[in-house]
């Protein structure tokens, strides 16, 4: 029986700038990544070359990365290791169509390796449009796993509350982000992303933050415009708790969002 999808999802956009699709905004991430790490540019570069070949039509012009948002800061890798393996996720993904966004992300990877071909101009290295081929034997096995919590971050009036609602609230916050990764995996769990995968097959940490009704709605705004996968518990007041992937667990150090570290009863 095909998978049916328990969940529907629509990218909603922050009136200030485009929406962005999931797909779109992981490639983003490798390379802002690939800006600060030359090594891993270089891996980047040449593990796309053997993934992707040339087709016809052109990509985009220029690439044009999403404003430096929190959101954004937090799904930018941490290192190398965590970059590779977003990597080796991100082109499986990309070869079986399964991600949202996933020709925008062939998009923004073929206008980034353009750009890397102009500074070594050899007919074999210019690239004016991709199409995903898949390498066998990739598998992420050979990388180790980097356990990242889960971040629940709640309004500050039902932080002050805790009692069973609020710990069930948070419980079905959590699993709503991973309902909504296995929605984007097919229904296929080896399909995971990597952290996700990692998250919900071990410890299964969570990282609780409080801030302001504002504050939190701000962020929500912000994770639905990069498509971000996460999910929300509402109230009469409106959000009350926001439940963030795994994925987006980057330099919270650069983050400008105001929050208050919370203590688990």
């Amino acid at each position: 029986m095909p998978y049916q999808s328990p969940l529907h999802h629509g990218v909603i956009a922050d009136p200030a700038r485009r929406a962005w699709q999931y797909g779109e905004t992981l490639a983003a991430s490798l390379i802002a990544y690939a800006a600060r790490d030359a090594a891993f540019a270089a891996h980047l570069s040449a593990r796309l070359r053997s993934a992707l070949t040339p087709r016809a039509d052109a990509s985009r012009d220029t690439y044009e990365s999403p404003r430096a948002g929190d959101a954004f800061r937090l799904l930018v890798p941490d290192d190398s290791e965590a970059a590779a393996r977003r990597l080796e996720w991100l082109v499986g993904r990309l070869e079986d169509g399964t991600l949202p966004g996933a020709d925008a992300a062939i998009d923004v990877l073929a206008t980034w390796l353009r750009a890397e071909a102009a500074r070594d101009p050899a007919p074999q290295r210019i690239v004016v449009g991709v199409v995903v081929v898949a390498v066998p034997g990739v598998t992420l096995g050979r990388f180790k796993m980097k356990r990242a919590a889960m971040t629940i971050i709640v309004r500050n009036d039902r932080a002050v509350a805790s009692d069973w609602r609020l710990i069930q609230d948070i419980t079905d916050a959590s699993f709503g982000v991973v309902l909504r990764a296995i929605d984007m995996a097919g229904g296929d769990l080896g399909k995971l992303e990597p952290e996700v995968a990692d998250w919900f097959f071990h410890d299964r940490m969570l990282a609780l933050y409080g801030t302001s009704g504002r504050g939190l709605a701000a962020i929500r705004r912000e994770l639905r415009s990069l498509d971000v996968v996460h999910a929300a518990i509402e109230d009469r007041i409106g959000t009350s708790i926001v439940a963030v992937s795994p994925t987006a667990a980057g330099a919270w150090q650069d983050i400008r969002w105001t929050l208050d570290p919370l203590h688990a009863a």
